[in-house]
């Protein structure tokens, strides 16, 4: 039950541009009775303009995914013939996950300066249902909980360095910049 496809393009754009996409979706549902049933999706998105140290990137990536959750079982279930080794006690148990971001670079060297810059965002998201005792604290309702977790991310970097020469010839990099 495990099936993939990935595809990637890279093609000039411009005069010292590229562009390149990426993506891969996936599949798959191991050997439980109650099949993970994963759903994966992956994508990124990259322009870049320039060299490394002269020139600019933009990316943007995504994650998407879904699955049921395989999660412990009690040895005495599966010891006594309640469930098999590969069997579940709460097929509700799921989770899913999702990740998006955005990220640029811009750099600018000459024979005596490099200017680097840097940003980043992130935004994520995590929904896991999971019910590790089952109905020993609440027989009624089941004792089954969400972790949820949602949250953005943002960082980035600006320095400046400068190159000189010393004497006999050495040479000396003096980088100053701020990073968040």
């Amino acid at each position: 039950g495990h099936r993939r496809a990935v595809t990637a393009a890279s093609a000039p754009v411009g005069v010292d541009g590229t562009l390149m996409v990426a993506g891969e979706i996936a599949r798959f549902d191991g050997p439980w009775e109650n099949p993970d049933d994963v759903r994966r999706l992956n994508g990124v998105v990259r322009y870049a303009n320039g060299s490394y140290n002269n020139g600019f990137a933009l990316t943007a990536m995504a994650y998407s995914g879904h699955w049921n959750a395989t999660d412990q079982i009690p040895a005495y279930a599966v010891d006594q013939g309640f469930i098999g080794r590969f069997g579940e006690i709460d097929p509700t148990d799921v989770g899913a996950s999702h990740r998006y971001s955005l990220s640029g670079r811009w750099h600018e060297t000459d024979a005596d300066t490099a200017t680097r810059i840097n940003a980043y965002i992130v935004k994520s998201d995590l929904a896991l249902f999971s019910n590790f005792t089952y109905f020993l604290n609440d027989p009624v309702n089941g004792d089954q909980f969400q972790q949820a977790d949602d949250r953005v991310l943002a960082g980035g970097s600006a320095s400046k360095t400068y190159v000189s020469s010393l004497a006999g010839g050495m040479k000396a990099a003096t980088t100053i910049g701020l990073d968040t």
